[in-house]
């Protein structure tokens, strides 16, 4: 059976509502003193992280990825819920030293946020994953934001193995100097980013965009409701989004998009279809508050699938 292998952040999210304005509550002119304090009146806890959110999109496209991250003492109730959903956690590696990367989160009424985020043990990251490469049949994987030491030395081993694999910088790029973008970059099969990293990436790395499609096989940028633009061999293609019934909230509708994206890849599908379903299952999670709260079955998925981009022939193979 072909694996697919998601190296990535595995996080706890704290999120909190507060009822009224923080401006309401910070004082301009004592900036330089700042202690405040805002007392929320809701608070849920979820899983989140990118290779969290882009295994649960593959496990409800009925794939069974295999998750590499590091996490820390706390992470039992995750592998639970991870598991349940179909997800091998088998080499996921735990550090008893340390706590689970968290994000806390508050939001206003006005919808400003505070975040307070802690690395933990997704920061020792740097290990190899020759072991996995050895024990599983890889059919492809991505690096998906994490510690950057962990992300340089995945990249290493997927070339030295010949393990194809998606380059997603995402909120790894303030992170990575020029070096670290070249070395993740040189050699992946597909770099995929939104509009604004693209243009960070370029900046950091000092090229032009011939340049950089020039390293890679395809460059994929995502718009959110605009779709996503494909560019391969000196080609562009325009895919057009699928349309959402509900916008809730946007938060981790692009790991979801990756996981639709992986998804297709892995059946070898054509890079197009690929990214039509990528479209959809990145609109399902924006249609719900939460990165995994979000839900479908596959003759729902299908039957939306074919109202947004018409019918294809191998739906029974790939599901």
């Amino acid at each position: 059976m072909k694996k697919i292998l998601v190296t990535g952040s595995l996080a706890y999210d704290y999120i909190m509502h507060f009822s009224d304005i923080f401006s309401r509550h910070i004082l301009p002119h004592n900036l330089n003193i700042l202690n405040v304090s805002f007392t929320a009146d809701k608070m849920s806890k979820n899983f989140g992280g990118t290779a969290g959110n882009i295994s649960y999109s593959l496990a409800l496209l009925k794939e069974s990825p295999i998750v590499f991250s590091t996490v820390g003492r706390d992470f039992i109730e995750y592998k639970n819920k991870l598991e349940q959903d179909g997800v091998d956690t088998s080499f996921v590696h735990v550090d008893q030293q340390e706590w689970t990367a968290s994000a806390h989160i508050i939001t206003d009424q006005s919808h400003n946020q505070i975040t307070a985020f802690y690395g933990g043990a997704m920061l020792k990251n740097d290990l190899s994953l020759s072991h996995i490469l050895k024990q599983k049949k890889i059919s492809c994987a991505i690096i998906a934001a994490n510690g950057k030491f962990g992300m340089i030395r995945y990249a290493k081993e997927f070339k030295e193995h010949g393990i194809p694999y998606i380059y997603d910088p995402g909120q790894s790029l303030p992170s990575c100097e020029r070096d670290d973008l070249l070395t993740l970059t040189e050699g992946a099969w597909i770099l995929v980013m939104n509009e604004y990293e693209k243009e960070l990436f370029l900046s950091k790395t000092y090229l032009k965009e011939s340049a950089l499609l020039d390293m890679i096989e395809y460059l994929i940028i995502t718009k959110g409701e605009r779709g996503s633009v494909l560019y391969h061999k000196g080609e562009k293609k325009e895919i057009h989004a699928v349309k959402c019934r509900n916008v809730l909230d946007p938060t981790g509708a692009g790991d979801a998009f990756r996981g639709g994206l992986l998804k297709g890849l892995v059946h070898n599908l054509p890079i197009e279809d690929c990214l039509e379903m990528a479209s959809l299952a990145g609109c399902y999670a924006v249609e719900y508050e939460g990165t995994q709260s979000y839900h479908y079955t596959i003759e729902e998925f299908q039957k939306r699938f074919q109202e947004n981009y018409g019918s294809r022939p191998y739906w029974k193979d790939i599901f």
